[in-house]
C-alpha cells in the first residue's frame, strides 16, 4: 500500500505508526524535523525531498526494513547524527543539498548510490555491492578505489585529474561520465565491459591505442586532440564517435570500425581552406594604400548613411528644424 502525502502543504510529520502503507511520499512540503515513531512498522520506501530537512532534522536509528530513502532537495549539510543507516538499505539519494561530507556507515547492502549537486570535495570507501554511482556537480578531486561490481558511474562536473586512474577501474562497468574535467589522458587498460565513455570538455591530446572491445558510444568533445589512430581488435565496431571541436586533421569517415563520426568544427582541410580563404581576403584588404583603405571605408560609411536616411520612418523628417529635446530624446 502507498500514502501519498505530496503537495500538501505540511509542516509537521504526519502520525503513520498504526498505517499499514510500505510505501511513504511526502514530498514538496516544509518538514523540518523525521521521527522513527512516526513512520509504519513495515516500510520499504520514504520520499522525503523537496522539504525543509536540516542535518539535525534526520533520524538516529533508521528502521532497518527500509530499502529506499529519497532525501533530495533538503538542507542536510551533514549526517553526524544518524548512528546507524537500515540494514537492508539498497537506494539512497539525496542530491541537492549543501552535503559537504558523503555519509559515513552506509550499507553493503547498498547498489545506487546518488549525490549530486552537492559540495562534496572526496568519497571515501564505498559499498561493496554498489552497482549505480552518481556524483556529478560536485568538487571532487580524486576518489578511492571503485567497487568491484559498479556498472553506473558519473562523476561528470567535478575536480578531477588524470590520477584517478591509478586504480584499475572495475571490471563490470559499463558507463562512464567524466565530462567537464581536467582529464589530460586516458589509461591504456579501460575495461572492455565499458559501453559508453563521455570525456568531453577535458584537456585530452590524444587516445588510447587500444579501446575496450564492447564500447558502442564514444564522447570527445571540445578536447585537443589531434589524432585519431586505434588498434582495432577482431570484430570491434563502436555506432557513435563525437569528436567535434578538437584539433583534428585527418578524416575520420575513413575508418570503417566506426558506424557514425560527428566531426564538426574541427580543424580538418575543410576548415583549413576556408580559414585560409578569409585570411587572404583579409591580407588584401590590408596591403591596400593607405587613401584606398580610406576610401572603401568612407564608402561603406556612406551606404550605410543613404540607407538609414531611406527608412520610411525618417519621411518628411528632414524638412522640420528638430529641437535639441528631440534630438536627445
Amino acid at each position: 500500500m502507498n500514502y501519498y502525502g505530496s503537495r500538501m502543504s505540511l509542516r509537521d510529520q504526519p502520525d503513520l505508526s498504526l498505517h499499514q502503507s510500505i510505501n511513504i511520499l511526502l514530498d514538496r512540503n516544509s518538514i523540518h524535523v523525521l521521527y522513527r515513531d512516526l513512520l509504519p512498522p513495515q516500510i520499504k520506501s520514504l520520499n522525503v525531498s523537496m522539504n525543509s530537512i536540516y542535518s539535525d532534522g534526520l533520524i538516529t536509528s533508521w528502521p532497518n526494513t527500509l530499502e529506499s530513502i529519497n532525501l533530495e532537495d533538503n538542507q542536510i549539510v551533514d549526517t553526524q547524527i544518524v548512528q546507524s543507516w537500515p540494514s537492508a538499505l539498497r537506494e539512497f539519494l539525496i542530491d541537492s543539498n549543501p552535503l559537504e561530507e558523503m555519509p559515513q556507515g552506509l550499507p553493503d547492502s547498498l547498489e545506487i548510490l546518488s549525490m549530486s549537486y552537492c559540495c562534496l570535495r572526496e568519497i571515501p570507501v564505498l559499498p561493496s555491492a554498489l552497482k549505480t554511482l552518481r556524483v556529478f556537480y560536485n568538487r571532487l578531486k580524486s576518489f578511492k578505489v571503485l567497487p568491484s561490481r559498479l556498472e553506473y558511474c558519473n562523476l561528470a562536473h567535478n575536480l578531477l585529474t588524470s590520477k584517478i586512474f591509478s586504480n584499475k577501474l572495475p571490471s563490470s562497468l559499463t558507463y562512464l561520465n567524466l565530462d567537464s574535467n581536467n582529464i589530460y589522458w586516458l589509461p591504456k587498460n579501460l575495461p572492455d565491459s565499458l559501453e559508453t565513455l563521455i570525456v568531453s570538455n577535458n584537456n585530452l591530446t590524444s587516445v588510447p591505442r587500444v579501446l575496450p572491445r564492447n564500447l558502442c558510444m564514444l564522447v570527445l568533445c571540445n578536447n585537443k586532440i589531434k589524432s585519431f589512430t586505434v588498434d582495432w581488435k577482431s570484430g570491434q565496431r563502436i555506432k557513435s564517435v563525437f569528436i567535434r571541436n578538437n584539433c583534428l586533421v585527418e578524416n575520420m569517415l575513413l575508418q570503417s570500425q566506426i558506424e557514425k563520426v560527428y566531426q564538426a568544427d574541427n580543424w580538418n582541410q575543410e576548415v583549413h581552406s576556408v580559414a585560409s580563404r578569409v585570411f587572404q581576403k583579409a591580407f588584401r584588404q590590408y596591403k591596400l594604400k593607405k587613401g584606398m583603405r580610406t576610401w572603401k571605408r568612407v564608402n561603406r560609411f556612406y551606404k550605410e548613411m543613404v540607407s538609414v536616411a531611406m527608412h520610411p520612418d525618417f519621411i518628411n523628417r528632414w524638412s522640420t528644424v528638430e529641437t535639441w529635446s528631440q534630438w536627445k530624446h
